[in-house]
């Protein structure tokens, strides 16, 4: 589920990329606060990406480091570290990324931002309700080639499923982020399934297999 969500994460930047890049903001945030203080939404959806930006810091010993999701029961949930996104003329703004898993209790939190800049609270709460979402559930009859690609072991699904492990598996720490919008995969704006879709293959053995899609779909021409 935390993979699904941030899989979503990756959806809000990639779609909501020309929003920001004209000053305004991505679902699931808010703007910063002239104060200097994070700006937290006051509501977000069970699978949707909660985005939280604040000014960039005057100089790194003012950066704040951490960014902590608690429960309603208090415990911490998930933590961000900030992310300095730069701007082209300006110091920037610190953002911190959290993917809200698409089975997440819904409820009343807590984010807590540590290590807030000289001048302002060493941290800051702020609450935030995660709210019910209602995902599409769609069954999809499966023939018996489609059933047995789904359903046979096979060494070349091993292989493949360990590769891709191992390249979202990878990371670097010295990456630069984007100062400008993504690209999306094609021109169609037509989506053919949204993130958090719920599935029912049906087997043409009979039997049936449940999936969530952690993804989106987009249409376009064969052969595109």
């Amino acid at each position: 589920m935390r993979f699904s969500a941030l899989l979503l994460v990756l959806e809000t930047l990639v779609l909501a990329a020309p929003i920001c890049a004209q000053g305004g903001q991505a679902p699931g945030s808010a703007a910063p606060k002239a104060a200097g203080m994070p700006a937290v939404p006051a509501e977000i959806r069970q699978g949707d990406a909660l985005l939280i930006w604040m000014p960039a810091p005057a100089a790194a010993s003012e950066y704040a480091g951490e960014a902590i999701l608690r429960s309603p029961e208090g415990t911490p949930f998930q933590r961000s570290p900030a992310v300095l996104v730069p701007g082209p003329s300006d110091p920037g703004r610190t953002l911190f990324i959290f993917g809200i898993p698409m089975d997440a209790a819904p409820g009343n939190y807590t984010v807590e931002v540590q290590g807030l800049r000289s001048g302002l609270p060493g941290s800051s709460s702020h609450p935030l309700t995660v709210l019910r979402r209602d995902y599409i559930a769609e069954d999809i009859p499966l023939n018996q080639d489609l059933s047995s690609l789904r359903t046979e072991p096979s060494p070349r699904k091993e292989e493949e499923a360990r590769v891709y492990l191992e390249i979202l598996g990878r990371s670097d720490p010295g990456g630069i982020w984007l100062d400008g919008p993504f690209l999306r995969p094609v021109a169609s704006e037509r989506r053919t399934s949204r993130f958090g879709d719920r599935r029912r293959y049906l087997y043409a053995t009979g039997g049936t297999a449940a999936a969530v899609h952690a993804g989106i779909d987009f249409a376009a021409p064969t052969g595109t």
